[in-house]
């Protein structure tokens, strides 16, 4: 292996690793937004639609939210 295959490879490396680190965050968004909508007095159904999430990954984000289940729902 060259050097610069080595070079590529820690290239994709830190790009995926930072792509991971801008999903989680988009993630943690999601929920917080989703919680806030419910908490709002938006149903579920709404907040599903407007999100184009299914209602039970609604359910879902806002049963993690209030258990502190560790990590977040994979959209």
């Amino acid at each position: 292996m060259t050097l610069d295959y080595l070079k590529s490879l820690a290239v994709a490396a830190a790009q995926l690793e930072s792509a991971e680190f801008s999903r989680d965050q988009a993630a943690t968004q999601l929920q917080l937004t989703v919680l806030e909508a419910i908490n709002s007095g938006g149903s579920v159904t709404a907040v599903a639609e407007a999100a184009a999430l299914s209602p039970q990954t609604v359910f879902t984000l806002c049963d993690q939210a209030d258990g502190n289940s560790n990590g977040l729902l994979v959209i």
